[in-house]
């Protein structure tokens, strides 16, 4: 179990970290 939450988590920061990404790019888009 505790293998499958720290699977879990890692998912969730790399997620977290992709949503990140994603809102730079929109925003540096919606300037243009």
């Amino acid at each position: 179990d505790i293998g499958l939450f720290d699977t879990e988590a890692s998912t969730g920061q790399v997620i977290a970290a992709i949503t990140s990404d994603v809102i730079v790019v929109q925003d540096a888009i919606s300037e243009k």
